[in-house]
């Protein structure tokens, strides 16, 4: 059998794709054969003299 190991870590060296700074990873969940598999993506930039930059906290919109 062959090990799919690492699968579900997060990456390491996110960068904003515009300023060129670290950012968080942002997991997200993506469905393959019926299961909900991790998937991490970079987050956003919170770099203020970015124009990528986040203005306002997200907020979720679910409850």
């Amino acid at each position: 059998m062959t090990s799919h190991t690492g699968a579900s870590k997060p990456p390491d060296g996110q960068v904003c794709p515009v300023c060129h700074h670290p950012v968080h990873s942002e997991i997200r969940r993506h469905k393959s054969l019926g299961i909900y598999v991790p998937r991490w993506y970079p987050g956003q930039c919170h770099n203020p003299d970015c124009s990528a930059a986040v203005t306002a906290p997200a907020r979720s919109a679910r409850r």
